[in-house]
């Protein structure tokens, strides 16, 4: 099962200041425990998830951090000062990663967000990934947390706002404080998503402009999903029953990428006949990237689980 995380950062900042930033973006938040001086917390938002919410940028007065990681991909973190970007370090999973070690390290220093060891620790990594083929995300994700002091949370991220009850989150983070309840789900409403390479047709449901995740995955088991579309689009016409495999999506997905199982019903509409396989496979591989790799998929893929009827 592959990750997928994001969380802001306030740093150097209070736990009252962070609800104040979320409350002047006019934005559903949950502010988690601090940690020393720097306070964790999410945005709604599950349309742009993984990207900088404009209006938190737009609104903060302070030093805020914002963190992405996809553990097929690549982690990213971003500086800003105010509303002006202070630099950025992308570190790819696959190939060399490029970033501007000068800038960076003179951005650090200048703002004062690690001691000078930890500096050197960092032009380290930064050299390190700039010469690998393929980089151990999982250590550079532990070293960048050890020298800037910050704990990355796992299997967590802005979506998830949307995608789990408050109830669900409030027994996870028992301390946390959520704000402005009533802007729940309202961010997704407020703005319309721009047709990208994920879905080229405007006016469709938020969560097909979402990325599609990529991984690692059972060629063999992908063929079957495949099969089984083409040949019964998941539904029985004559018995009115079907949605096999949809519901086995929609039970084994993380609550964050259940929007994955809703991608394949708008696929016709997104992309027509003409690219509708391709775009059927990229989306079943990107399910399958991030579910279990032990889930037993046979009884949906033989039609004996998961049925629903009209």
């Amino acid at each position: 099962m592959s990750e997928f995380s994001d969380c802001y950062y306030l740093l150097n900042a209070t736990t009252e200041e962070v609800v104040f930033l979320l409350k002047k973006a006019r934005r559903y938040g949950l502010v988690l425990s601090a940690m020393g001086c720097h306070v964790p917390f999410l945005v709604d938002g599950s349309w742009d998830a993984g990207k900088l919410s404009d209006l938190v940028v737009e609104n903060n007065s302070g030093l805020l951090l914002h963190y992405s990681y996809a553990e097929e991909h690549g982690l990213w973190m971003t500086v800003y000062e105010s509303h002006n970007e202070a630099f950025t370090i992308d570190i790819q999973r696959r190939g060399r990663s490029e970033n501007d070690l000068g800038a960076i390290l003179a951005e650090v220093e200048r703002l004062n967000l690690v001691t000078r060891d930890r500096c050197t620790q960092l032009r380290a990594i930064l050299e390190e990934v700039a010469l690998e083929d393929t980089v151990e995300l999982s250590r550079v994700q532990t070293q960048l947390s050890e020298i800037f002091g910050i704990d990355f949370f796992s299997w967590l991220g802005c979506a998830d706002l949307s995608a789990q009850s408050q109830k669900n989150l409030s027994q996870r983070f028992p301390d946390a404080t959520f704000v402005l309840k009533s802007q729940r789900g309202k961010a997704d409403k407020a703005i319309k998503p721009t047709p990208n390479r994920w879905c080229p047709q405007p006016d469709l449901p938020a969560f097909m402009y979402l990325p599609v995740p990529d991984g690692v995955i059972n060629e063999t088991l992908l063929e079957q999903h495949i099969k089984h579309w083409i040949e019964t689009q998941d539904w029985d016409e004559d018995r009115q029953a079907g949605c096999w495999l949809y519901t086995a999506y929609c039970r084994t997905l993380p609550s964050r990428m259940r929007y994955l199982a809703n991608r394949i019903m708008n696929l016709g509409l997104a992309f027509g006949d003409e690219m509708y396989e391709a775009e059927l496979r990229r989306t079943i591989r990107g399910i399958l990237a991030v579910t279990d790799s032990t889930f037993d998929w046979q009884p949906y893929l033989n039609k004996m689980a998961g049925e629903q009827r009209l």
